[in-house]
C-alpha cells in the first residue's frame, strides 16, 4: 500500500491542464433538426380538439347527436330514396356536365393532333440529326423547367 495519499497540491496541474483542454474543445453545435423536433413535440402536446379525434372518443351528447343525425339522414333517404335520386338526376342533366366534358376532351385532341401534324412535317422535311436535336433540346428545356419550377417551390414554400 502506497502510504502518500494524493492532495490538493498534487491535483492541481492535472486540473489545470483538464479545464485548458476542456476550454479548447469548440462549442458543441447543436443538430439541424433539433427545433424541428422540440416544436412537434411541443404540438403533440397539446390537446387534440374534438372534432379532430375518432368519432369513439368525441363527448357522449356529440355522438348521440351525430347518431341521431346519421340515423334521421338514413330514415329519410329510405322512405324518400327515389326522390333524392330523380332530384339528382335533375340536378346532373340540368348541368350538362357530359357535354362540358366532351367538349374540353375534344379541345385537348385537337391541339395534340395539332403537335403531333407538326412534328410529323418537321420528321419529312427537317434532316434526322436536326430533328433529333431539336426534339433532344425541347427535353432538356422542359426538365430544366420542371428542376427550376421545383428548386423554386423549395425555396419560397412556407416552412413548417
Amino acid at each position: 500500500m502506497n502510504p502518500r495519499r494524493n492532495t490538493t497540491e498534487d491535483m492541481e496541474p492535472l486540473a489545470r491542464w483538464a479545464g485548458r483542454a476542456l476550454g479548447e474543445l469548440p462549442e458543441p453545435r447543436a443538430p439541424h433538426d433539433l427545433l424541428a423536433g422540440i416544436l412537434e413535440r411541443v404540438r403533440r402536446g397539446q390537446p387534440t380538439p374534438w372534432h379532430r379525434k375518432p368519432w369513439v372518443e368525441w363527448p357522449v351528447a356529440l355522438r348521440w347527436a351525430s347518431a341521431g343525425a346519421a340515423a334521421l339522414f338514413l330514415a329519410l333517404a329510405w322512405i324518400e330514396g327515389d326522390a333524392v335520386l330523380d332530384a339528382a338526376r335533375r340536378a346532373v342533366r340540368g348541368m350538362d356536365a357530359w357535354r362540358t366534358v366532351h367538349e374540353a376532351g375534344s379541345g385537348i385532341l385537337a391541339v395534340a393532333s395539332a403537335c403531333l401534324g407538326a412534328a410529323a412535317r418537321a420528321w419529312e422535311h427537317l434532316p434526322r440529326p436536326w430533328f433529333l436535336g431539336v426534339v433532344a433540346a425541347l427535353m432538356a428545356l422542359w426538365i430544366s423547367l420542371l428542376a427550376s419550377g421545383a428548386a423554386l417551390w423549395r425555396l419560397l414554400r412556407p416552412t413548417p
